[in-house]
């Protein structure tokens, strides 16, 4: 990943779970953008998706690729 002031809110797709809600917390907000190995957009990760992750009953050493919003809404920078 690029080293820049985005760092703290961009993680690997291939981040298990519990290192993604630590990430998180140290990030003080509430998501983190999910990228790829060529730091290009997967998805968005917030603490609800960990939450409701936790709660079917699944496993917290799962990657986020599989937790994640891969679906979220986004905008360019000619708007």
């Amino acid at each position: 990943m690029p080293n820049n002031n985005f760092d703290k809110y961009v993680i690997n797709s291939q981040v298990d779970v519990r290192k993604a809600m630590k990430k998180l917390d140290e990030s003080h907000r509430k998501i983190l953008f999910v990228v790829e190995e060529d730091f290009v957009l997967f998805g968005a990760l917030t603490d609800g998706d960990i939450r409701r992750w936790i709660i079917s009953g699944n496993s917290l050493d799962e990657i986020i690729e599989n937790v994640c919003n891969k679906k979220p809404i986004t905008f360019g920078y000619d708007y």
